[in-house]
């Protein structure tokens, strides 16, 4: 099935197969966070750690129906096979090694800074490539939220 581009935005319209891959990514590096977060909780031990991790689960699972929101408006809403794609899941190898080895609190530390990282740079690259008001104002909205959420880590 072609994405039509007659009800698009203009990040869809100049390279629409881009466009939808960019939010694809965005989407995926949400839930990869979503599930870091929500999955390996019942391993720390840490309450600062607990509290960060719970509240970028709140704030991600925020912005996640946000950016569904979206997709879904401008008719890429049924990608679930495209946003799996870009998925990435090494990091539960590495936690299950951690875990094995009695560092799991500064290896998930690691991760989900690591993770947070890679979203900010997601959510600025899809603003800086979008001329779409909408989806710049999402992105620029996610992006100080989370910059709050690691700020306030340090």
């Amino acid at each position: 099935r072609r994405i039509s581009t007659k009800r698009c935005t203009p990040l869809l319209q100049s390279n629409s197969k881009k466009g939808a891959n960019q939010l694809y990514q965005l989407s995926a590096s949400q839930k990869d966070l979503l599930d870091l977060t929500s999955t390996n909780t019942y391993n720390l031990k840490s309450q600062n750690l607990l509290n960060k991790s719970s509240t970028v689960y709140a704030v991600v699972a925020s912005q996640n129906n946000e950016i569904t929101s979206y997709m879904t408006k401008h008719h890429l809403g049924k990608a679930a096979k495209q946003i799996n794609s870009y998925r990435n899941s090494q990091y539960k190898q590495v936690l299950k090694d951690a875990l094995s080895s009695g560092k799991f609190e500064d290896t998930y530390k690691g991760v989900l800074a690591n993770r947070m990282d890679e979203y900010k740079t997601l959510l600025n690259a899809t603003y800086a490539s979008t001329s779409d008001t909408s989806l710049k104002n999402i992105t620029s909205n996610d992006f100080s939220q989370l910059s709050l959420i690691m700020d306030d880590s340090q």
